[in-house]
């Protein structure tokens, strides 16, 4: 249950022009909780309304509400002069950089190359080109970088709204998706995107910056105010109480099912005794992959796991001569990003290690009970085993079982 106002201002969809089916399904169901919703991509707001009924407003990124003079107060000048800055976002950067190098040639410029898959020396490999590969800036030296520089190339949806507040001269490359083409479009910047086959000696240089801000004063008038609209709303309906039932969003958080991988965490060392094995009884089915790590992983077509805790863990199939199972750790996917469980039932983002959070980690013995996760979507799953060193003696073979295997070799064939 529930009892504040909620509103949203701004979603953007990704390069997809529709959801699947069953996304599309609980996608809308927990748009019905939301009071009152904005839009950044008009397409989208289309969307939304065919499949509502709801009337969708359009909204500029929140990075507009701001004009020049309040971001000039964040950015960090950079110490690099006469440079063009490359930026670059995930999919389709190959025109972009190409162009990038061939104005940089044709204007005696340096490259500054950022970008949000960082490469070990960039993407920018001809010799003839003045080249700086960043992948360490600050926010505030990111929007140095784009207020000073001679020029910017980009495919990037802020890379854009950015050199339009800093008044850059910018040129967009390709881009999956609408985003980018409706936020020129909409600033009467279309001009700024260039095609593959394009002379970079045709460029323009210089933007009529002045007729896209005026555009800009615009919106940001009408995305105030909604805003302001959906806050004295918020504090109207502060006082009602008005309680909303979300046991159906918890309902589909429990009929979840993942994918569990078992990891045999860190006991794998050089040294040829001290490694995990799969115990030899383990399932026909079950896949074993050897990582480059040295540990291994293993998974299987039942272990499938449902969240509403009840499904249980193990039972462990990881073996090793010099050291005894403790337990479970629990970390799982979200689309791209981890999270760890941690044992006072909360969860917490890390890497694939999580080692900052090991202290805090959930550990859990072989066949408990997995507890339900307060998300609405888990990817994959995976239990990394944790491992104590046995002592020497009791690594070693008892008398009792060197004698058992003795009378085992004496019983007939």
């Amino acid at each position: 249950m529930r009892e504040n106002q909620r509103s949203h201002t701004a979603p953007s969809r990704g390069a997809q022009p529709d959801f699947k089916p069953g996304i599309a399904e609980e996608f809308f169901d927990y748009l019905e909780d939301i009071d009152s919703i904005s839009v950044r991509e008009r397409d989208f707001g289309q969307y939304i309304e065919e499949h509502t009924g709801r009337s969708m407003p359009t909204v500029i990124d929140p990075v507009l509400l701001h004009d020049k003079a309040f971001w000039d107060r964040v950015e960090v000048p950079p110490k690099e002069e006469k440079y063009l800055l490359l930026y670059y976002v995930m999919e389709r950067s190959t025109d972009t950089v190409a162009k990038a190098v061939e104005y940089a040639k044709a204007h005696d410029l340096t490259i500054v190359e950022l970008s949000d898959r960082p490469l070990p020396y960039g993407k920018i490999t001809d010799p003839e080109v003045r080249h700086i590969p960043r992948y360490d800036v600050s926010a505030e030296e990111w929007l140095g970088y784009i207020a000073h520089a001679d020029a910017v190339f980009t495919n990037s949806f802020h890379g854009c709204c950015f050199s339009l507040i800093f008044e850059t001269l910018f040129f967009v490359g390709k881009r999956n998706g609408n985003k980018v083409p409706n936020f020129l479009a909409e600033f009467g910047l279309t001009d700024q995107q260039f095609s593959p086959d394009d002379d970079v000696h045709g460029f323009r240089s210089t933007v009529d910056f002045k007729q896209a801000k005026a555009r800009v004063d615009v919106r940001r008038k009408s995305s105030e105010d909604f805003l302001l609209t959906a806050l004295r709303e918020a504090e109207k309906s502060a006082g009602a109480s008005q309680m909303v039932d979300n046991s159906r969003h918890e309902a589909r958080r429990r009929r979840l099912t993942y994918p569990a991988h078992f990891h045999s965490g860190a006991v794998v060392n050089s040294d040829s005794k001290d490694t995990v094995k799969i115990d030899k009884s383990h399932p026909a089915d079950l896949k074993v992959k050897n990582l480059k790590s040295g540990a291994l992983e293993y998974s299987g077509a039942r272990m499938v796991y449902r969240n509403d805790g009840s499904s249980k863990i193990g039972p462990v199939l990881f073996r090793s001569a010099t050291h005894r199972f403790t337990g479970w750790t629990l970390r799982f996917r979200i689309d791209k990003r981890w999270f760890w469980l941690l044992d006072d039932g909360t969860i917490a983002p890390g890497d694939t290690k999580g080692t900052d959070l090991d202290d805090r980690k959930q550990v859990f013995k072989d066949g408990a009970q997995i507890p339900h996760l307060p998300v609405n979507s888990v990817a994959s799953a995976v239990f990394v085993a944790r491992w104590e060193k046995l002592d020497s003696d009791d690594s070693k073979p008892s008398m009792s079982s060197k004698l058992s295997r003795f009378t085992d070799r004496l019983k007939p064939r």
